[in-house]
């Protein structure tokens, strides 16, 4: 379905904080931000990685590479721990991860999730510990890794909070009447661009709530705005499943839209005598809490840097 992915999105960020998982996809562009002095943190001579200095027993260490690598762990380390995770993503997240982050535009989404509690902390302990360990070059020397131990105490525990309620004055209700209607309001709000009361009265409840908290709510709804092709997307799913019949639950408040191809299923929640989209989320912080009282194992894990072009950027995060 041509629209699949926004639908997808929401899934993915739910089940992303039930696997405590850092999804940062990586990529590679023309644009990459510029640090003070017109060059991207941890940037180098490309012909100052080759530079070796032989040993007392006449073996070559890769002294500049360790040098290189070394400085963009300090700045990497510096980035999380000023917070500044954007940063972060755009000079150090896998190179497919930014080439996603970039296409998809979701930025400031992922730099929220990175500094979600936990996730940044541990991440930062992992690599304040590589500073402290000699990695392994592979035989190109265009490859780093430091692998590492973490205690129990150091591991991040799954965070579980309960989301925001939402703030007064916010109405919530979704669409009233019968799934059909339901559909063709939903399509006439996207249809008028009224991508604000679309969101408002479509996304799921603890979506729209953590839209609003963390004051992301415009921003989101500017987007679609700015790319048509969202809003596009979205009327051709809607329409799509005009011509679905949906399987309801016993209370006949749970409707899920069976997908050709295999394709994840399509649920609407109504509540309160109104639909919107299903709330998958809260199923997942219950999940979340009981997990958060399971205290990690120790573990080793391995980080691994790679050098592209003038640059060296993580290749693999834990």
């Amino acid at each position: 379905m041509a629209g699949e992915p926004l639908f997808r999105m929401l899934r993915r960020a739910a089940l992303a904080c039930l696997c405590g998982a850092l999804l940062l996809a990586a990529g590679c562009g023309d644009d990459e931000p510029q640090d003070e002095g017109g060059k991207a943190p941890g940037s180098i001579p490309v012909a100052a990685n080759r530079a070796v200095e032989s040993t007392g027993g006449g073996e070559a260490k890769p002294v500049r590479q360790l040098q290189e690598v070394t400085a963009a762990l300090d700045d990497a380390i510096r980035l999380l721990d000023q917070k500044r995770y954007r940063e972060f993503l755009e000079y150090y997240a896998p190179v497919e991860t930014l080439r996603e982050l970039r296409r998809t535009r979701d930025f400031d989404l992922a730099a929220q999730d990175l500094g979600a509690p936990g996730v940044a902390a541990e991440l930062l302990t992992t690599l304040r510990k590589a500073r402290a360990v000699t990695p392994v070059h592979d035989e190109l020397l265009a490859h780093a890794s430091f692998t590492v131990e973490l205690t129990a105490d150091e591991r991040a525990g799954p965070s579980g909070d309960d989301p925001p309620a939402a703030p007064t004055g916010i109405v919530l209700d979704g669409y009233p009447g019968d799934l059909p209607d339901v559909l063709d309001a939903a399509i006439a709000t996207l249809e008028n661009g009224e991508y604000r009361t679309f969101v408002l009265q479509f996304y799921p409840h603890d979506v729209v709530k953590r839209l609003i908290h963390h004051d992301k709510l415009d921003s989101l709804t500017s987007r679609f705005a700015e790319r048509p092709e969202m809003a596009e997307s979205m009327i051709a799913d809607l329409r799509a499943l005009k011509d679905i019949q949906p399987k309801l639950d016993k209370n006949a408040a749970l409707a899920t839209y069976a997908l050709p191809g295999g394709k994840e299923p399509i649920r609407l929640q109504k509540t309160a005598g109104t639909w919107r989209l299903y709330d998958e989320a809260t199923a997942v912080y219950r999940e979340i809490s009981r997990l958060e009282s399971l205290k990690p194992p120790a573990t080793t894990v391995t980080i691994v840097f790679e050098r592209l072009g003038d640059r060296w950027r993580l290749l693999q995060v834990p």
